[in-house]
């Protein structure tokens, strides 16, 4: 009996060592890995103070869930999605958020699709401000422009507000109302529009030829770069070099962008060869390069371009745009753009909420960013609004606000010289002091809601510096065509 147990106690003891042995291994490689910032060993945080904050999160959240005088908002999916969207927010890059699974579903909608809203394109970097109104919808029709701030929705502060909340708060049913406070820049008081819900179909391409007396300009409208867009411009560039143009216009205002794909194949179109755009990120998975080929371009080399930007020119807009205008392909008229260059990614969760998160930058051929600079112009030129003082845009503004320039053109609808000017005593009789010109691009603004008309030549002085730019002015500007080969290093 004794040998037998003191056989057994040594295969005991024996087995307990070969544990302990291992359980220090375990634990020591725990520790190590630990000390690196990684939970479970696999991968690492790359930050020592995780678990110091992590605790502090831990305890935050008990103390909430035990102490707070409302235990309704101390729910776990509140707190910790809270929490969530603060750590995306604390990042300070205006694209980086996190989705409620009800908001995501907004987000998730094609860009195809139509929908019950306002049309307007939105950006949160600075405040919630308007990228573009889309052409033809409710936004458009109140003059709601590119840099306009919404500061309320429905009387609801957008203060700390996601485009994406925003967007949500716009949409609604067709017909109902909502009401929009905006700042404008150049005007001191802010001021509210009350539009109706209407269903947003957008037409991503129109097309046409101006005519000069001398010259055959063809003039696109890229409306945004969405899937169909590609193609719809590739047809309308066929269509229009069947008609021999002596230049070519591309007008890419208020445009908010889009699909890179689809950006990409429109440029290759129009450029030679070499780099269109690139995007460099934090690994290598987000690198991409975009290039022409010679085989896939329909212009001829020496046919002049122009390309209209504005404030309102984002993202897929700016691609094109940099693009030719670093290749010197092409002359960038209007104002200043946007600066959307950065590429998101999206990872959809368990409850179907998202993350949204950015992964890189996109570039120019010349190694230029864009993200938060935007474009600057070859030839500036301010839209006529631009050029007013605060006095006479306020008083625009007021008057776009009521019903006096509608109901003039149910009874004048092609007004005579006569009409116009009684119809500026009248309004100089009821305080709006404005231009005789202002209000002809105003009454050109309305007469045009309904209209097929695909520019405005007369109001429209971008457009017709463009135009100048591409024909009898294209010596000033025409230089060699330079295309970038290989990727620039700088602005990193």
């Amino acid at each position: 009996m004794n040998k037998y147990f003191s056989f057994k106690y040594k295969i005991i003891f024996v087995c307990s060592l070969v544990i302990a042995f291992c359980f220090g291994i375990i634990l020591g490689n725990f520790n190590k890995d630990t000390a690196n910032g990684s939970l479970f060993g696999n991968e690492s945080t790359r930050d020592e103070g995780y678990f110091r904050y992590y605790n502090m999160f831990r305890e935050t959240y008990k103390i909430l869930q035990n102490e707070f005088v409302d235990p309704q908002k101390t729910d776990a999916q509140t707190l910790l999605s809270g929490a969530i969207k603060g750590m995306l927010q604390s990042t300070g890059d205006p694209y980086t958020d996190f989705l409620s699974p009800e908001i995501a579903k907004e987000f998730t909608v094609n860009i195809q699709a139509s929908f019950y809203g306002v049309g307007i394109r939105l950006d949160s970097r600075n405040g919630l401000t308007v990228v573009a109104p889309i052409a033809g919808t409710p936004a458009a029709e109140a003059s709601i422009q590119p840099g306009d701030q919404i500061i309320e929705i429905d009387g609801t502060s957008t203060k700390d507000m996601t485009s994406l909340e925003a967007v949500n708060l716009i949409r609604g049913k067709l017909g109902t109302p909502v009401s929009l406070t905006l700042l404008r820049p150049g005007v001191l008081q802010s001021f509210t529009v009350t539009l109706k819900r209407a269903k947003i179909e957008i037409n991503t391409v129109e097309y046409t030829v101006i005519t000069n007396g001398v010259d055959k300009i063809g003039y696109i409208k890229l409306i945004e770069f969405s899937e169909p867009t590609a193609k719809e411009f590739e047809k309308a560039l066929k269509d229009l070099i069947k008609q021999n143009p002596t230049a070519l216009i591309l007008d890419v205002r208020n445009n908010p962008g889009g699909l890179l794909t689809s950006v990409a194949y429109i440029t290759d179109l129009v450029l030679q060869r070499g780099l269109i755009v690139y995007t460099k990120g934090r690994t290598q998975n987000e690198n991409f390069e975009y290039r022409a080929t010679p085989k896939n371009t329909l212009l001829k080399e020496d046919l002049p371009i122009g390309i209209l930007i504005n404030q309102g020119s984002a993202s897929a807009s700016e691609i094109l745009a940099g693009a030719l205008q670093d290749t010197k392909r092409g002359i960038i008229i209007g104002k200043k753009s946007f600066g959307k260059g950065s590429v998101q990614k999206t990872r959809e969760l368990p409850d179907h909420s998202i993350l949204k998160y950015t992964v890189a930058k996109y570039y120019t051929p010349a190694g230029k960013t864009i993200e938060g600079i935007g474009l600057e112009p070859d030839i500036e030129v301010d839209m006529w609004f631009d050029t007013l003082d605060e006095r006479e845009k306020t008083a625009i503004i007021q008057l776009q606000l009521t019903n006096l320039i509608p109901e003039f053109l149910k009874t004048n609808n092609t007004p005579n010289p006569v009409d116009l000017t009684n119809f500026y005593y009248l309004l100089t009789n009821e305080g709006f002091i404005i231009k005789f010109n202002s209000m002809n691009s105003l009454i050109r603004q309305h007469q045009r809601i309904n209209s097929t008309d695909v520019y405005d030549l007369i109001s429209d002085n971008q457009l017709q510096k463009a135009i100048q730019a591409v024909t009898k002015d294209f010596s000033q500007y025409k230089t060699n065509v330079q295309y970038f080969e290989t990727i620039v290093e700088k602005d990193k």
